[in-house]
């Protein structure tokens, strides 16, 4: 059996979770599991009982990048983070979450 690729299951379900996230009536999880073909639901599951499964996303954002280790872990959260929320007020409160990377020249800044 082929082994999950943490990048390529983080890609479908960030894609999954940000399409969900833009529809106004959100379906539930069983809706959103209905989306999906069985292996990857088969893939879901692997990945729930992991338990290096966030170090393995860490790892996937920018492979070729040695280390940054922090910066690595700011973009995962950014990229799987935040949802739109609107107060009892009606203030529609953005929840993206944004990053800066601020280093010396020639330490990868670009390439993330």
């Amino acid at each position: 059996e082929k082994a999950a690729n943490a990048q390529s299951l983080s890609t479908q379900l960030s894609t999954l979770l940000s399409s969900s996230a833009n529809e106004r009536n959100e379906p539930s999880l069983e809706e959103l599991a209905e989306l999906l073909t069985e292996d990857q639901r088969t893939d879901v599951r692997n990945m729930r009982s992991d338990p290096r499964l966030y170090e393995r996303m860490v790892e996937s954002i920018a492979p070729a990048i040695f280390g940054h280790k922090e910066v690595k872990r700011g973009i995962l959260l950014m990229l799987l983070g935040g949802v739109h929320k609107t107060t009892a007020e009606g203030i529609k409160l953005r929840g993206d979450v944004n990053v800066c990377i601020v280093g010396d020249p020639s330490t990868a800044k670009s390439q993330f």
